[in-house]
C-alpha cells in the first residue's frame, strides 16, 4: 500500500527529528560525574591523552586527592596489578577514542574538568543518537515494505521515541548502541521477512561484524547473536549465509581478545572478573556473571512492574509479544526470522529474570532488554500488516494511540530524571511526574524553551505517523485509537498504580524528589524538602 510514508526523503526527515530529540536533553554536569557513562570517557581519554589503559592517570586530573582515600573516585572500576582499568565492555570506548583524538587534534581539552558535560553530550550525540536514529530509519523502510508503510514507520520510530529507548539514546550508556547494531546485525545478517532463498554475502558478513561489534558493547547481547546464528543454521533456504556471518564476527571477536590482554594479561578474562566494588563483585559472583536461574518473579517485574516493567513504559510493545507467538507458524515470513524473533523476545527476558542485579541500579525501565526492542517491532508488524481484516485493521490503531501515550510516559520518565532510584516502587507518578508539574523539564540542551521544543518534535512525529495509520478511517481503526489513548488516562485517574510502601516510603519518595530537584537545578526546592525530613517524623 503507497502512501505519503513510502516516498524516499522521509528517512532523512525521521532521522534528523529522532536525533534532535534525543540530545535534546542534556543529563551531565562538570561537577557530577555518574559512574556508568564517566568511566568510558575517562578510559577514552586515558588512550588519547596518556597512551594507556590505566585510568589513574585521569582520576589523578579529575580528583587530585583520590590517592588518599580507600576506594576509586568511580564505583566502575576494574583493578589490575594495583592499577584501576574500565570495568565495562569495551565497545562505547573505542569509538569514543577518535572523537576524543579528534577534539585533541583540534586544540581543544576533552579531560578539562570544565569539558566534562559537554564532551560526553557530544560522544551521546554521536554513540547514542545517531546509531539509534539509522536503526529506525532503517527498520522503517524495510517494514513499510511489509504492508502498510505509514504502520511500518510508526512501529520503528516508536521503538526509539515511545519506549524508555528515549532515554538511553540521549545517555551514553551501551544500550543504545548495542541495540542499535543488533538491529541493524540482524536485518542484514537474516535478510528480507519474506520467506526465499537468499546470498548476498557482502550484506551477510556486514551483519556479522555489527552483531560482534555489539557484543563487546554489551557483554549480554551475546544471546541474542547465538539466536541469530542459530535461527540462520534452522533455515536450508538461507543457511549459507551463516559462515560469512561468523567471518564478520570475527573482526570484534580479535578486537576483545586484544583489549583484554592488554587490560588484564589475558585474552580469555574479561573486566567482570576484577571488580573493585565489594557490592557489583558479590553479584557477578552468584551463577555465571551475575545471572542464575530464571525467576518468574523478576520475568514478571520486569515486563508489567511500574519500578522497570517494559509493558508499563511502553504497552504498545505488548502487541510485539503476542505477534511472536502469532507469526511464529506463517510460513510467508522467512524461518530463520521467525525463530530469531521468537528466541528473542521470549528467551532473551527470561534470561535476564536470573540475573541477580535485575533492576540494573539507577536506571529507568528494563534497560538490560532494550535489545529486544527491535525485534518486537518486526513481530509487531509482520502479525498486523498480513492484511487488512477488521480486527487487524483494530489492533492497528490501538498500536497508534498507544504509541502517543507510550511517548508520554517516557518522557516524564526520560527528560525529567532518567536515573529511577530501586527503592521507590513507581518512579515515574510518584517523583517524576510531580517535579515536571511544579518545574518542568530538566536540564536541556537548547535551554529555555528546549525541553518543550524537544517534547513537541518528537510529539509531532508520533502523531502525524499515528495519523498516517488512520488515513483510510476505518470506524474499527477509530474506535480502537480511542481507546488506546483513553488507557493510560484511565490508569492513573483511577489510582491503582503501585505506590512505594511501607514505614519510612513516604521519606524514601520525598529524598529521591529532593536528589532529582538538585540535579535539575533547583536547589533550594531541594533544601527545603531535606529540612522537613529532618523535623519529620517517621
Amino acid at each position: 500500500m503507497k502512501g505519503p510514508f513510502s516516498r524516499p526523503g522521509w528517512g532523512l526527515v525521521f532521522a534528523a527529528a529522532i536525533v534532535l530529540v534525543l540530545v535534546t536533553p542534556q543529563h551531565y554536569r562538570n561537577d557530577v560525574h555518574p559512574a556508568n557513562e564517566s568511566a568510558r570517557v575517562y578510559a577514552a581519554l586515558a588512550i588519547v591523552q596518556y597512551g594507556t589503559l590505566r585510568l589513574d592517570p585521569v582520576f589523578d586530573r579529575y580528583f587530585p586527592r583520590w590517592r588518599s582515600g580507600s576506594a576509586p573516585p568511580n564505583t566502575d572500576a576494574s583493578m589490575v596489578d594495583g592499577h584501576y582499568v574500565l570495568d565495562k565492555a569495551p565497545g562505547v570506548t573505542l569509538v569514543a577514542v577518535p572523537v576524543l583524538a579528534a577534539l585533541d587534534a583540534c586544540g581543544l581539552d576533552p579531560g578539562a574538568p570544565d569539558a566534562f558535560a559537554w564532551v560526553t553530550w557530544l560522544l551521546t550525540l554521536i554513540i547514542s543518537a545517531l546509531p539509534s536514529a539509522v536503526l529506525a530509519v532503517v527498520l522503517g523502510r524495510r517494514l513499510g515494505r511489509w504492508g502498510q508503510p505509514a504502520f511500518g514507520w510508526l512501529v520503528a520510530v516508536a521503538c526509539v521515541l515511545a519506549t524508555h529507548w528515549l532515554a538511553y539514546g540521549g545517555l551514553l550508556f551501551g544500550h543504545a548502541l548495542a541495540a542499535s547494531l543488533i538491529g541493524l546485525g540482524s536485518l542484514m545478517t537474516l535478510g528480507p521477512i519474506k520467506a526465499g532463498r537468499l546470498d548476498q554475502r557482502m550484506q551477510a558478513f556486514s551483519g556479522g561484524l555489527l552483531l560482534g561489534y555489539a557484543v563487546i558493547t554489551e557483554y549480554p547481547t551475546a544471546a541474542i547473536v547465538l539466536a541469530v546464528g542459530l535461527a540462520l543454521l534452522a533455515d536450508h533456504e538461507r543457511r549459507n549465509r551463516l559462515f560469512w556471518v561468523v567471518m564478520g564476527g570475527l573482526g570484534p571477536a580479535i578486537i576483545l581478545l586484544l583489549w583484554n590482554t592488554a587490560a588484564f594479561g589475558d585474552p580469555f578474562q574479561i573486566s567482570y572478573g576484577f571488580k573493585t566494588n565489594t557490592l557489583q563483585a558479590s553479584i557477578i559472583a552468584h551463577g555465571v556473571f551475575g545471572i542464575g536461574a530464571p525467576s518468574l518473579e523478576r520475568l514478571s517485574a520486569l515486563l508489567f512492574g511500574a519500578k522497570r516493567g517494559l509493558f508499563f513504559v511502553a504497552p504498545w510493545l505488548f502487541m510485539g509479544f503476542v505477534g511472536t507467538f502469532a507469526i511464529v507458524r506463517n510460513q510467508r515470513i522467512a524461518l530463520c526470522w521467525r525463530v530469531a524473533v521468537a528466541a528473542t523476545v521470549i528467551g532473551f527476558p527470561v534470561l535476564i529474570s536470573g540475573f541477580v542485579d535485575w533492576t540494573a541500579g539507577n536506571s529507568m525501565g528494563p534497560r538490560h532488554l532494550l535489545p529486544i526492542l527491535p525485534a518486537l517491532a518486526v513481530a509487531t508488524v509482520s502479525w498486523l500488516s498480513l492484511d487488512d481484516s477488521p480486527r487487524r485493521v483494530a489492533w492497528r490503531g490501538i498500536v497508534a494511540g498507544l504509541a502517543v501515550s507510550s511517548l508520554l510516559v517516557c518522557t516524564v520518565g526520560a527528560w525529567v530524571f532518567p536515573y529511577f532510584d530501586p527503592s521507590v516502587a513507581n518512579p515515574i507518578f510518584e517523583v517524576n511526574l510531580p517535579i515536571l508539574l511544579d518545574t518542568g523539564f530538566g536540564r536541556t540542551s537548547w535551554d529555555p524553551t528546549g525541553g518543550l521544543l524537544g517534547f513537541v518534535l518528537g510529539l509531532a512525529v508520533i502523531v502525524a505517523l499515528a495519523a498516517g495509520v488512520m488515513r483510510n478511517r476505518s470506524k474499527f481503526r477509530i474506535a480502537a485509537f480511542v481507546i488506546a489513548l483513553a488507557l493510560p488516562i484511565l490508569h492513573v485517574a483511577t489510582g491503582t498504580l503501585p505506590m512505594t510502601t511501607g514505614q519510612d516510603a513516604g521519606r524514601v519518595v520525598l529524598r529521591e524528589r529532593a536528589l532529582v530537584y538538585e540535579m535539575n537545578g533547583y536547589d533550594e526546592k531541594a533544601s527545603e524538602i531535606r529540612k522537613n525530613l529532618k523535623g519529620r517524623a517517621p
